[in-house]
């Protein structure tokens, strides 16, 4: 029996975040959010509700609305389809919302996705262990956001991270966005913790890009953070969100 998903949009773009930044990807981004993220910048994708949106010329900002929800199997149709018209890409990226939400959604669709040998990239929050555990050995990397308590409206149980980085089988990084609220102790208190999961763990600073709500911090709070980070970690870079500065997706 093939389950349904609800999706948010299909889309193709340059990975815009962490070390894979630049490469081409296809984007499926999931509907639906249990987080509450200060510096959002998918708020249409928080909801449950709505059509899925494709875009089938790259940048042009002109999509076709389909109707939700979508099984697996069509969705892994709909991705197919979209690689053959517009040629090679580097992974395919799962992005919400929070897709762990849907992990038995995914759990049919990314099999049938690896099964046509293409390679499948995760960007989670990673509090949901459960989910993960259904759908790990079917990802080829993992983007894990490391939510700071100051970032986030509800704050969120730091074991829920532990838990569900812990169930990752294939590679990963980890992503901790900064915002100008972010002190050196919070951080710190968040390296520890990933510390003991993870001591080689590769990790992502992301400057938030900055809103009337939520300020990026300055650039002497960023060497202060950066500073930080690196005495946990060998692999330790500060890179910002690079798709708005093309004008992208």
């Amino acid at each position: 029996m093939s389950l349904t998903g609800t999706l948010a949009e299909v889309f193709s773009s340059f990975q815009g975040e962490g070390p894979l930044l630049g490469v081409r990807q296809l984007f499926v981004r999931l509907r639906g959010c249990d987080l509450t993220c200060r510096y959002c910048d998918t708020l249409t994708s928080r909801s449950g509700l709505g059509d899925l949106v494709v875009e089938r010329q790259p940048g042009s900002d002109v999509w076709t609305t389909l109707p939700n929800p979508i099984t697996a199997p069509a969705t892994a149709d709909l991705v197919l389809g979209l690689l053959s018209a517009l040629g090679p890409h580097h992974s395919i990226s799962i992005t919400g919302g929070e897709p762990l939400l849907q992990a038995e959604f995914l759990a049919q669709l990314l099999p049938e996705l690896r099964a046509a040998g293409l390679k499948t990239y995760l960007d989670t929050a990673c509090v949901h262990p459960e989910g993960m555990a259904l759908v790990a050995e079917c990802l080829d990397w993992v983007a894990a956001d490391l939510k700071l308590p100051s970032t986030l409206t509800v704050p969120i149980d730091p074991k829920r991270f532990a838990d569900c980085y812990s169930a990752i089988r294939h590679r990963r990084f980890v992503k901790v966005v900064l915002t100008s609220t972010v002190t050196p102790h919070e951080l710190g208190q968040a390296c520890t913790l990933l510390h003991g999961l993870d001591p080689p763990a590769e990790v992502i600073l992301q400057p938030v890009t900055a809103t009337r709500e939520v300020g990026a911090p300055t650039v002497e709070q960023l060497f202060a953070l950066a500073k930080v980070a690196a005495s946990f970690f060998p692999t330790c870079r500060v890179i910002p969100q690079c798709h708005p500065l093309l004008g992208v997706k």
